[in-house]
């Protein structure tokens, strides 16, 4: 009898296991398409990607003008007035949103205005300059509005003033921020021109008694302001002198 063996073999396949596919970004968006902040304002963008089971959502930040904004995992910081955009990327894909960022300039209110003088007397004609102070020293708004009480007695122009005709006179420096005001009383005299001096028309006379003579006496510069003069004799026993008038 022949005997017959069959001999099986089993083949053993090895089947590696299939990885499902890495779900990809289709798309990033943020929260707002434009802010508007002042100077030193912080504010944290929010970004949202998807779809929202997406694998990787690893982002990118970026600003336009980091002179003007910075942005470090969305949290924006405004550093001085202008615009920039800030740019979200993602990692997978490189899909993008932006946010225009409007900085405006931190605004520092005036608190105080004064002048370097309350007071003061002046001659006619004369012209000065007087100087505002504004507290605080970084306030925003520095312009100032100047006037006078009395444009005719004197008038102003970015604190110069000039003097017109005697009399008083108010000058006022207004803060554009705020209204903040302050004063100079001013009193301008008529100016004077001193004498340099003093002469007679005749510098001897011969009188018999009785007799009576008018001196002239003449004032130098002629526009000398007080041109009154003095008279007086050494002897009043022998001649008297009034107003010029000698007898």
């Amino acid at each position: 009898m022949k005997l017959i063996f069959s001999i099986s073999f089993w083949a053993i396949v090895s089947c590696e296991e299939e990885l499902p596919e890495p779900i990809a970004v289709t798309s990033v968006s943020l929260n707002a398409e434009m802010v508007e902040m002042t100077e030193g304002d912080e504010l944290t963008m929010i970004a949202t990607v998807s779809p929202k089971d997406a694998d990787n959502k690893s982002l990118i930040w970026s600003s336009s003008n980091l002179s003007i904004v910075s942005v470090s995992d969305g949290k924006v910081t405004a550093l001085k007035a202008g615009k920039a955009t800030i740019t979200v990327k993602t990692d997978d894909g490189g899909k993008t949103a932006t946010c225009e960022v409007v900085v405006t300039a931190k605004i520092f209110p005036v608190k105080e205005v004064s002048l370097d003088k309350k007071s003061m007397e002046v001659t006619l004609g004369d012209e000065f300059t007087l100087t505002a102070t504004i507290k605080p020293d970084n306030a925003t708004n520095k312009n100032l509005l100047w006037s006078s009480s009395n444009s005719q007695v004197a008038s102003v122009n970015e604190g110069r003033v000039i003097t017109h005709q005697v009399g008083k006179v108010t000058i006022t420096a207004k803060s554009e921020d705020g209204g903040k005001t302050a004063s100079c009383d001013v009193v301008i005299k008529e100016k004077v021109y001193p004498v340099t001096g003093v002469t007679l028309d005749s510098s001897s006379i011969e009188l018999t008694e009785g007799d009576e003579f008018t001196l002239t006496a003449n004032i130098s510069p002629n526009n000398a302001t007080n041109k009154n003069v003095t008279w007086s004799s050494s002897n009043s026993s022998v001649a008297s002198v009034s107003n010029g008038k000698v007898t």
